[in-house]
């Protein structure tokens, strides 16, 4: 962790006591900044919103400094995990390029449909995003139910965190070159929303697998952003929006 390199705990089922023996090892004595980690993944865990609060105290006093995040599939994050990263990024210029959620109830919401919808988590991302200085490039934010709905249709649609992302991608300071936003019911309000948020960033890609966008909202997309790349094979309509690639 000191050195700097790569550091993969993916799926070691590491919970919030081991994040916080992460933060010891990475913490100086008085103040000073700490090394810059390429790449910390502590995909497929069990972090909660508490992991996500010792994360926060170790980017917030400078101990920590990462360049790709990855907390996917961490399910008990939740948008209190995400508030309390976005609070600390904002107070500390932390050089983070990607951050991976997906899949952490950002919303709220679990895959079951069950839960409470808020978009505060979101939102607070979308400022930090916003904020002069911010080095996000790359945002992934699938499977979170972000429009309020889950995969088989339960629960009540909800604009606020499209309405956000939206607004951040209008920002002068937004970086946004990636945007990860597959198995999100993603309908068609939803994209043309999107379409008109990215005309001024025909170069950005957007995964947007598994969402129900239907032919007009294509059509939006595709008028936006002219290296948008229409899958066919992909199911439920799919759309993926990427000058070259879908990967990163």
């Amino acid at each position: 962790l000191r050195s700097g390199k790569p550091v993969d705990m993916e799926g070691k089922k590491l919970g919030d006591a081991d994040v916080g023996f992460i933060v010891v090892i990475l913490s100086h004595a008085g103040t000073g900044t700490g090394p810059l980690i390429d790449d910390l993944n502590l995909s497929h865990n069990q972090i909660t919103a508490k992991g996500a609060a010792e994360l926060a105290k170790a980017i917030s006093n400078g101990s920590m400094r990462v360049r790709r995040l990855r907390l996917a599939s961490n399910r008990r994050l939740g948008r209190k995990g995400l508030v309390v990263l976005s609070e600390a990024l904002i107070a500390r210029e932390c050089p983070l390029e990607l951050l991976d959620v997906s899949d952490t109830s950002a919303c709220g919401l679990h895959t079951d449909g069950s839960g409470k919808y808020s978009a505060e988590g979101i939102i607070h991302l979308c400022k930090w995003a916003s904020t002069p200085g911010n080095s996000l490039s790359t945002l992934m934010l699938g499977s979170n139910q972000l429009c309020g709905v889950n995969w088989d249709g339960r629960g009540t649609h909800n604009l606020a965190a499209v309405e956000a992302l939206c607004a951040a991608l209008q920002a002068p300071a937004c970086r946004f070159s990636h945007l990860g936003l597959h198995d999100n019911r993603w309908g068609n309000r939803a994209a043309l929303l999107l379409a008109e948020a990215i005309k001024t960033r025909p170069e950005i890609s957007i995964d947007l697998r598994w969402n129900d966008v239907g032919a007009k909202s294509r059509s939006a997309l595709l008028d936006a952003a002219p290296g948008v790349v229409l899958d066919p094979q992909r199911l439920r309509c799919s759309v993926t929006v990427s000058k070259h690639t879908n990967s990163i």
